[in-house]
């Protein structure tokens, strides 16, 4: 028996969850680049954002969050595209948004926007204490966008997310913008 998930409705009904929106299938070589501002991405690609981005302020709204964060079953799944791409619309929208990279292992926030962030501590500084949020967080006037990011992998990146640190760093940056966007690691593996 084929139990696969093919359309939305058989997430509704097999995993009872609600669908925040669908992305259409892109090949692995198109991925890279793939962005809300870009024109060229085609407008179903930006319409499927901007459905996403009104239910997250919509669900904001009703349940007072902040926090959004995206995660995977295993790597290549597009969870970076799609948090990074969710961060755009909302800073699209006006907001005050930061993107955090904790995927400390395999950080590609700075790749998916091509910036860069060569030198950058990222969220493992800041919760070493080797930075403050002050120096770690960027603002990009391009994309209107906040990012804490870095191209540094974190062996450790279980613990140090785990840490006593990360929830005062957390408090003090819900604090600071109208949305925090995550991308995290693939649950399935770590």
């Amino acid at each position: 028996i084929k139990d696969t998930v093919k359309l939305t409705d058989d997430i509704t009904n097999k995993l009872n969850s609600k669908v925040v929106g669908s992305i259409i299938h892109i090949k692995k070589s198109e991925k890279d680049g793939l962005l809300f501002t870009d024109k060229k991405t085609g407008f179903m690609f930006i319409e499927a954002f901007k459905t996403i981005r009104a239910k997250l302020e919509n669900t904001a709204k009703r349940h007072n969050y902040k926090t959004f964060v995206f995660t995977s079953t295993a790597e290549n799944e597009g969870k970076t595209t799609i948090a990074t791409n969710t961060a755009l619309a909302l800073a699209k929208n006006g907001k005050s948004v930061l993107l955090i990279d904790a995927d400390l292992r395999k950080p590609s926030v700075y790749k998916t926007l091509g910036v860069s962030a060569t030198n950058e501590a990222g969220l493992a500084g800041v919760i070493t204490g080797e930075k403050t949020l002050s120096e770690s967080i960027k603002y990009f006037e391009k994309f209107n966008l906040f990012l804490l990011v870095t191209n540094q992998p974190i062996a450790e990146s279980a613990e140090l997310l785990s840490a006593d640190e990360m929830s005062g760093v957390m408090s003090a940056i819900r604090e600071e913008f109208d949305y925090v966007i995550i991308d995290t690691p693939p649950a399935g593996l770590v």
